[in-house]
């Protein structure tokens, strides 16, 4: 009796399992509904070739075309300025920037003019003497020929000689008297100021940077793709490339937060690529960007940053596609039937939304505009006509 207490409440934990498992593993099965699989939503959009017209962006710095470091050729104190000797003055052509003194230059002027005339007395001096010779010489010896020396010729060769070295001194104090004036090569303006009145300057000292006016020069590196697309020409030794061989360009700067634009002309490429960024650099030319114009546009200064269009090649039945179309380097999707199906394609240029390519659509088939990158092939879609 004592050991059957002991063991009923252990029969009936295992009789309560052995029901438990029983009615969980009789349970009827539930029945299954058939999956239904949706067909994969696609965006569609039709296309058709068209002709385009490249243009390149690109960016750079005005620079001035022509700089020079304007200095004297003689030396001198700075006695006078002209008010336009100053960063950012203009000038013209043969306007005189500076005066140096001149008294100096003067005074060997005179010196060497008087030298001059020093000169050409002992020349006709010399003549008269070789004259005299001459004529006593027929008279003492008729029929016999004279040497050199009697006739007087070196002492004539030699006052010829001391005329010509005189004339030159005098022409060097002349030039060196009209070059105490300093004057402007071009018409131009001053980049940098290096001296000032009162200052006593020696020749071939730095007096003052200036560029020329009449154009400006921004440089744009382009990339081989670029390149190739504005068809530029080789230049060759010994032949010139005339300026309707290069396309036009149109320079655009913002300036007090209103956009100017000014025609741009390419005027050549330079010699070489950068040897990091396999990069060349063509240069976009721009004339008289300080002259006033009747679109009131402000002058293009040195340093502006600006943006340069340039007109391409003629992209001759291209397809216009989505950048989002792209599905990797150099292929898309077609859905054609409800189909999907992909197709390599030859893109020739890209945009910063869009990517033209050559290859061949058939008339009923479309392009999915999305990108997809797990559909396998043929596969079933439903085509949603795109809104792009």
């Amino acid at each position: 009796m004592k050991y059957f207490r002991t063991l009923l409440p252990i029969l009936v934990l295992l009789a309560g399992a052995a029901i438990a498992t029983l009615i969980f593993t009789q349970k009827p099965a539930a029945k299954k509904k058939p999956e239904k699989r949706r067909p994969l939503a696609v965006e569609v959009m039709s296309i058709t070739p068209q002709n385009h017209q490249v243009t390149l962006q690109a960016q750079g710095v005005v620079e001035a075309r022509t700089v020079t470091t304007l200095s004297p050729r003689v030396s001198g104190e700075i006695i006078k300025v002209s008010p336009h000797f100053r960063p950012g003055g203009f000038f013209d052509q043969g306007h005189v920037l500076l005066h140096l003194d001149d008294v100096d230059y003067q005074l060997a002027l005179k010196t060497a003019e008087a030298d001059v005339a020093e000169a050409k007395f002992k020349l006709i001096e010399a003549q008269a003497q070789a004259a005299q010779a001459k004529d006593n010489w027929q008279q003492l010896s008729p029929g016999v020929e004279a040497s050199d020396l009697v006739l007087r010729k070196p002492q004539l060769a030699r006052a010829q000689a001391s005329v010509q070295a005189a004339e030159a001194r005098a022409l060097k104090a002349r030039l060196d008297l009209q070059r105490t004036q300093i004057k402007a090569p071009y018409r131009g303006r001053i980049l940098e100021q290096f001296v000032d009145i009162g200052q006593h300057v020696q020749a071939g000292e730095n007096l003052a940077q200036i560029f020329a006016t009449n154009a400006v020069e921004i440089r744009l590196p382009l990339s081989e793709k670029q390149r190739a697309m504005l068809n530029l020409p080789f230049a060759f030794q010994g032949q010139a490339i005339e300026q309707k061989d290069y396309p036009a360009a149109t320079v655009t700067a913002e300036i007090n937060g209103q956009h100017y634009q000014w025609p741009g002309t390419i005027v050549r490429r330079e010699a070489s690529l950068d040897s990091s960024t396999r990069q060349s650099v063509i240069v976009v030319e721009v004339k008289h960007p300080y002259r006033a114009n009747q679109q009131q546009r402000p002058p293009l200064d040195i340093g502006q940053y600006v943006k340069v269009t340039l007109n391409g090649r003629l992209l001759e039945q291209v397809f216009k596609i989505p950048r989002s179309a792209m599905q990797g380097d150099n292929m898309v999707m077609t859905v054609k039937d409800n189909r999907l199906q992909r197709k390599n394609v030859n893109p020739v240029w890209e945009e910063q939304d869009a990517v033209y390519i050559h290859t061949e659509f058939s008339a009923d088939e479309r392009l999915s505009v999305n990108y997809i990158s797990y559909a396998a092939d043929n596969v079933k879609v439903k085509a949603i006509p795109s809104t792009q």
